[in-house]
């Protein structure tokens, strides 16, 4: 178990569509790699992950939601 202090922020684009009758979403696949150290001790290697943002997303999408598609 790991307890962070900080709160990391990655502002990014995705892009997707929207499908109905079932109102889900499609997002292109956003891959970044992420890296985890520890400070002070740069030596220690906590491993690199490839992770795909879009996978983070809701599998539908509500008129109210801040998300916009064009096309």
């Amino acid at each position: 178990m790991a307890e962070f202090e900080e709160i990391m922020t990655h502002t990014c684009s995705i892009s997707g569509s929207r499908s109905a009758p079932h109102n889900s979403a499609k997002y292109e696949v956003k891959h970044v790699l992420l890296y985890a150290s520890m400070v002070g001790a740069p030596e220690l290697d906590l491993g690199k992950h490839w992770v795909d943002l879009a996978r983070l997303l809701p599998l539908t999408l509500a008129m109210d939601q801040r998300v916009c598609f064009i096309g």
